[in-house]
C-alpha cells in the first residue's frame, strides 16, 4: 500500500478512502474495506518499529556527543587566553621600542633624499656634456638615447628649480626637445598615414616622455584630416560627381563616419586607452574645420552642383537632407557625454548650403513657376474662367508642396516660401485682371446672357479662391506657430543673421493677438480687390439692359390726345422689356446665389454690404432684385425729369408704365422706391386738379419737378 499521501499537509481521511473505494467496484467495497484495514495495521506497527530503532541509536550517542561539545568549550578558552596574551606582548614590544623605530624611517628618508640630491647635482654638473652628447646622438639619428637623455634633464631641472640659471638651463631643454620634434614629425606623419601601429607606438612613447602627449593628438587630427582631403581631391574630379553630385555626399558623409570609427579603434591601440569621448569630440571638431579646407570647397561644389541642374530647388533639397542624415547619423553613433557643444561643429557642416538657403525664396517661386504659370490656350470666355479656376487650383496645390519642402528645412525657410506664395498668386491675380479685361470688351448693347454667366462663374471662382486663401492663412499660421522651436534651432545652423531676425520677426507678429498682421497680406487684399471689381463688372452687365431699354423713355413722342384709353394704359414696349428681363433674371442667377454656396457668399459680402446686412431668410437673388430696382428706379426717375413739355397722353402712358413696372417688382418681392410711386400717383393726376391735389400726393420739390415736365402753372 502506498502510504505517501499520509505526510502530505492537505491529506484529508475521507477523500483518500473514497479514492480507495472508488477504483473497486460496488459489490466488492464491502470485501476490501477489511483488506485495508488490516493493510494499514501493518504499516502502523512497521512505523513503530522503526521510531524504536532510531530511539534507541540517539540515547546510546548522546554521552558521547556531549563530551565532544565539553573539549571544544575547553579549546576556545584556550585559545582566547593566548590571543590575549599575544596582544599584552605586542603592545610591551611597541611601548619599548616605538622612538627607535621612528628614528630609523626619519633616517632612511634623509638618506633617501641625499641620494636623489646626489644624483641631480650630478646632473646639473654634467649639463653640458648631456647637451653635447645630445648634438652626437642627434646627429646620428639615435633617437631612443636622445628621448632618454632628454628625459632625465627634464627630472633634473625638476630638482634645481631653486637654482640661480634654472631659467636658462629650462630654455636649453625646449630648444632641444623642439628640435627632436621636428625631426620627429615627417617620421610620426608617415607612420600615422600608413597606420604602421609599430612606429606609431614608438613615437607616442617618445613624445609621451617629453611631456608633448597633448601635441601628438594634434598630429594625430591633423594627419587624420590630410588623409580625408586627400581622399576628397582624389575624388571631386571624377565624372560620377559631376553627374550625381547627391550621391557623392551622401558617399564622402559614410566615409566620414567610417573614418571616426577606424581612427578611434586605431587611437586605443596606440595610446592604450579605452575612454574614447575625448578623441572622438576632437575627430567630429575636426570635421567641421575640414569642410573649409578642401582643395574645391564644398560650397562652391554646392553652387556648380545647382547652377547645371534643371530643378535647382530639389537638388539643395536632396544635399540638405543627405546633410541631415550625416549629422542624426554622426550624432547617434557618437558616445560623447551631453555638454559636448556641438553648435560650431553643425555651422561648419551646413555652412555650404547657407548661400543657396539665402536665395531660397528665388529658387522657390522659379520652381513653382513651372506648374502655376496661367496659360490662356483659348479666346472662348468660358474656357479662358475654366482655365483660371484650375490654375488657382494648381497654385494652391503648390503652396501646399511648398510648405513640405519648407518642412524638410525645419520651417526656417517660412519667410522665403510665404514670398514665392505670394509671388505665385500675384501672377494668378493678374491673369484674372486680364480676363476681367476681356469679359468688359465683351460686353454689348442690350441682354449678354453668355457674359453674364460666365461673369457669374468667374465671381464664384474668385471667391472659392478668397476662401481658400482665409484658410491657408490660418493653417500656415497655426503650422509656423506649433513648430517654432524647431524653426528657430534650425535658423542658426541655415540661415545668415538678417535672415534670422526676418523669421523671429513673422513669428512674433504672428503671435500676437492684436496683430492683424496676416502672412498673405499682399495676395488677400489683391484677391478682394478682383472679387470687388468682377462683383462690379458683374452687376454692370447686370443693370446693361435696363439701363438700355430706359434710355428710350427720352426718344418716345406723344403727339395729340387722340389716343384711346386702352393705349394709355398699356405699358410701353421699353418697360416690358424691362419687366421681361427682371422676371427671367432670377432664372440665370438662382443656381449660384445661394447661401449654401460659400463662394459664392464670401464674393457678395465682400463686394456689397447690403448682402451682408440682408435678413437670414431672405435669399441673395431677392437681394440683387432689390439692388437692381432700386437702381432702376433711380435712372426711371432721372430719365423723367430729362423730359419736356410732357401732354395728358404721355403722361398717363408713363404713369402706366411705372404701374407696370411696379407689379413686376412686386411679383418679383420688391416695391418702387417711394420717389417713382409719388411720380406715378403726380402723372395720373388730371391737369386741373393737379395744383390742388399734388401736395397731399407727393413732396413740393417732386410736385414742382413734374408741374414743369407737364407745363401745369
Amino acid at each position: 500500500m502506498n502510504i505517501s499521501p499520509f505526510s502530505e499537509k492537505d491529506f484529508d481521511v475521507v477523500n483518500w478512502i473514497n479514492d480507495k473505494l472508488t477504483e473497486k467496484p460496488p459489490n466488492e467495497c464491502r470485501e476490501v474495506i477489511p483488506s485495508m484495514l488490516k493493510k494499514l495495521q501493518l504499516c502502523v506497527e512497521q512505523v513503530q518499529e522503526v521510531l524504536d530503532e532510531s530511539t534507541e541509536q540517539v540515547l546510546f550517542s548522546l554521552p558521547k556527543v556531549i563530551n565532544d561539545v565539553e573539549k571544544f568549550e575547553d579549546q576556545a578558552t584556550n585559545i582566547k587566553q593566548k590571543i590575549t596574551d599575544l596582544k599584552q606582548e605586542i603592545n610591551s614590544i611597541k611601548n619599548n621600542t616605538g622612538e627607535s623605530l621612528t628614528k630609523l624611517q626619519i633616517f632612511d628618508d634623509i638618506k633617501c633624499k641625499m641620494e636623489v640630491t646626489k644624483h641631480a647635482l650630478e646632473e646639473a654638473d654634467n649639463w653640458t656634456k648631456l647637451i653635447a652628447d645630445i648634438e652626437i646622438l642627434i646627429e646620428n639619428e639615435e633617437l631612443e638615447k636622445v628621448t632618454k637623455r632628454i628625459a632625465k634633464m627634464q627630472k633634473s631641472l625638476t630638482v634645481l628649480k631653486n637654482v640661480s640659471d634654472y631659467d636658462k638651463r629650462k630654455n636649453q631643454l625646449e630648444e632641444l626637445k623642439n628640435k627632436l620634434e621636428i625631426i620627429l614629425t615627417p617620421m610620426l606623419n608617415e607612420a600615422f598615414e600608413s597606420e604602421n601601429i609599430e612606429e606609431s607606438k614608438r613615437f607616442v612613447q617618445i613624445f609621451t616622455e617629453l611631456d608633448k602627449h597633448d601635441q601628438i593628438i594634434k598630429y594625430y587630427i591633423k594627419c587624420n584630416k590630410n588623409m580625408l582631403r586627400k581622399k576628397w581631391s582624389s575624388k571631386i574630379y571624377d565624372k560620377k560627381c559631376t553627374l550625381n553630385p547627391v550621391i557623392f555626399f551622401e558617399n564622402f558623409y559614410e566615409s566620414l563616419i567610417e573614418c571616426k570609427r577606424q581612427q578611434i579603434i586605431l587611437y586605443k591601440k596606440l595610446f592604450n586607452i579605452d575612454e574614447i569621448p575625448a578623441i572622438e569630440a576632437l575627430l567630429i571638431q575636426s570635421y567641421g574645420d575640414l569642410f573649409n579646407t578642401l582643395e574645391l570647397p564644398m560650397f562652391e561644389l554646392v553652387d556648380i552642383s545647382m547652377k547645371n541642374n534643371n530643378a535647382p530647388l530639389i537638388m539643395l533639397l536632396d544635399l540638405y537632407s543627405v546633410t541631415e542624415i550625416f549629422v542624426k547619423n554622426i550624432q547617434n553613433d557618437s558616445k560623447i557625454n551631453d555638454t559636448f557643444n556641438w553648435n560650431d561643429v553643425l555651422i561648419n557642416i551646413y555652412r555650404p548650403l547657407i548661400p543657396q538657403i539665402a536665395s531660397y525664396k528665388d529658387l522657390e517661386y522659379e520652381h513653382s513657376k513651372k506648374i502655376t504659370e496661367i496659360k490662356f490656350i483659348s479666346n472662348d470666355l468660358v474656357d479662358i474662367v475654366q482655365e483660371f479656376a484650375q490654375t488657382q487650383l494648381t497654385c494652391f496645390r503648390a503652396s501646399e508642396e511648398a510648405r513640405r519642402r519648407c518642412a524638410i528645412f525645419n520651417n526656417c525657410t517660412f519667410p522665403g516660401m510665404v514670398f514665392a506664395i505670394n509671388k505665385i498668386f500675384s501672377s494668378l491675380i493678374e491673369g484674372g485682371k486680364e480676363i476681367l479685361k476681356k469679359i468688359l470688351a465683351n460686353i454689348k448693347i442690350g441682354e449678354n446672357w453668355d457674359v453674364f454667366q460666365v461673369c457669374l462663374n468667374f465671381l464664384q471662382s474668385t471667391g472659392e479662391f478668397l476662401r481658400e486663401l482665409y484658410l491657408m492663412e490660418s493653417e500656415f499660421k497655426c503650422f509656423l506657430i506649433t513648430n517654432e522651436n524647431r524653426a528657430l534651432n534650425a535658423s542658426k545652423y541655415l540661415l545668415t543673421e538678417d535672415k534670422q531676425r526676418e523669421l523671429q520677426t513673422i513669428i512674433s507678429f504672428l503671435k500676437d493677438v492684436k496683430s492683424e498682421w496676416k502672412l498673405f497680406r499682399e495676395t488677400i487684399q489683391g484677391v478682394e480687390r478682383l472679387c470687388s471689381h468682377i462683383y462690379q463688372t458683374f452687376y454692370k452687365i447686370s443693370f446693361r439692359p435696363i439701363s438700355h431699354y430706359l434710355e428710350q423713355v427720352n426718344k418716345i413722342k406723344f403727339s395729340n390726345d387722340n389716343y384711346s384709353d386702352a393705349y394709355r394704359l398699356a405699358p410701353g414696349e421699353y418697360i416690358t422689356q424691362i419687366g421681361q428681363y427682371l422676371i427671367t433674371l432670377p432664372q440665370h442667377v438662382d443656381p449660384f446665389f445661394m447661401r449654401e454656396n460659400e463662394s459664392i457668399t464670401t464674393a457678395l459680402t465682400l463686394s456689397d454690404q447690403r448682402y451682408s446686412d440682408a435678413n437670414q431668410e431672405e435669399s441673395y437673388t431677392n437681394v440683387l432684385l432689390r439692388i437692381l430696382s432700386n437702381n432702376t428706379c433711380d435712372v426711371f426717375v432721372k430719365q423723367i425729369q430729362s423730359l419736356k413739355d410732357l401732354n395728358n397722353v404721355a403722361s398717363s402712358h408713363l404713369s402706366a408704365d411705372i404701374e407696370y413696372l411696379g407689379c413686376v417688382l412686386e411679383e418679383l418681392g420688391v416695391k418702387l422706391t417711394d420717389t417713382i410711386s409719388q411720380i406715378m400717383n403726380l402723372l395720373k393726376l388730371p391737369s386741373e386738379e393737379y395744383n390742388l391735389k399734388s401736395s397731399s400726393i407727393a413732396s413740393s420739390k417732386i410736385a414742382a419737378v413734374i408741374a414743369k415736365i407737364r407745363n401745369i402753372k
